[in-house]
């Protein structure tokens, strides 16, 4: 579809309700990151987010609106130039000349959060599990991205407080994103904020679509559990992270504690559930997040916007193995194109 086409096609779903639709209008754009009139789509999807908003934000939303953001992404690209090659002070400098300018007022007000997402189903999880029926309004650039950019540069400088600041920073512009979840747990863990640790990780959990992140959550709480002496604890997390993605981490920690003396042996599904519910984590994938990605997956396939229901797909796949799934798709998808 050409650019004037996709426009139109977002605006047949517009409701005339201001905080559905500001979200779908997010979603659109989402949805089309990848075509090649992103740009143009981008800047259109944000002034009809403009158009909606009460008076009061309309002001503070058109400066961002107005905001130089190709520049932004360059210096952005920059700072993950400067970190690939070890050059962390300029990465921080970098950094800095960015984060200087966003400001926390109005983040969050009676009726939308202000918040940066990486993607589609981060933008899902936020308003579908985390706070269920919020609406969200963008953020011009992903603020969430830069300060976490900012945090391991400081980090990696030695600089503790200031890259522990910037983490904070980081998750409170996107509270869902896994990876910089986890990085703010290990600096936690490094404090020995262990208490603080262990709550972060149970959110990981909560959030997780990459059965990656469920396994190393597992293994951060084999480390936990070694720290608090609790080894029979710890070796049933590293056999849980092992047993959703097997690596050589938790496996070399298994053979540690193997010849610390402690027993090697995997409880029983049943036991491993019940293990879990006793110290008040989940154990696996969340099942809202399963279901959320069959339903956003379904709801596109019914809509028909195939690419999307196999972005869902994708998802609902790579947390379930379950091929028909992914069958079911791409027959569909045949079927259209031999239409």
């Amino acid at each position: 579809m050409g650019f004037e086409e996709i426009m139109d096609e977002i605006r047949l779903g517009l409701t005339g309700e201001v905080e559905k639709d500001v979200i779908y209008i997010m979603r659109k754009n989402m949805e089309h990151k990848k075509s090649p009139f992103a740009d143009e789509i981008g800047r259109e999807t944000g002034r009809m987010i403009y158009e909606r908003l009460p008076d009061g934000e309309k002001e503070a939303f058109k400066r961002l609106l107005e905001e130089d953001t190709k520049e932004i992404r360059k210096k952005i690209s920059n700072i993950e130039k400067e970190i690939y090659e070890g050059n962390y002070i300029k990465a921080v400098e970098t950094a800095e000349t960015i984060i200087s300018n966003i400001c926390d007022d109005g983040k969050t007000d009676g009726n939308f959060d202000y918040v940066s997402f990486n993607n589609l189903f981060e933008l899902c999880v936020y308003t579908e599990i985390y706070k269920k029926g919020g609406y969200v309004k963008p953020t011009p650039f992903n603020f969430s991205y830069v300060f976490r950019l900012y945090g391991y540069s400081l980090f990696k400088l030695s600089r503790d407080d200031e890259a522990y600041r910037a983490y904070e920073k980081a998750v409170s512009w996107n509270p869902v994103w896994v990876e910089t979840l986890l990085d703010f747990a290990e600096l936690k863990y490094m404090k020995k904020q262990y208490k603080s640790f262990f709550e972060i990780i149970k959110k990981c959990l909560e959030y997780s679509y990459d059965i990656n992140y469920t396994s190393l959550c597992y293994y951060n709480l084999g480390r936990y559990y070694y720290e608090k002496e609790n080894y029979e604890l710890s070796v049933n997390m590293y056999i849980l992270s092992h047993y959703y993605k097997p690596s050589e981490a938790p496996y070399k920690k298994l053979e540690n504690l193997a010849k610390m003396g402690f027993e090697i042996k995997p409880p029983s599904v049943d036991d491993m559930k019940k293990i879990c519910d006793t110290i008040g984590i989940r154990m696996g994938v969340n099942p809202e997040i399963v279901k959320l990605a069959a339903k956003m997956g379904t709801d596109a396939k019914k809509s028909g916007d195939i690419e999307i229901a196999k972005y869902f797909y994708d998802i609902l796949f790579s947390l379930t193995g379950d091929k028909t799934i992914l069958d079911a798709v791409f027959d569909y998808m045949k079927c259209i194109k031999n239409k």
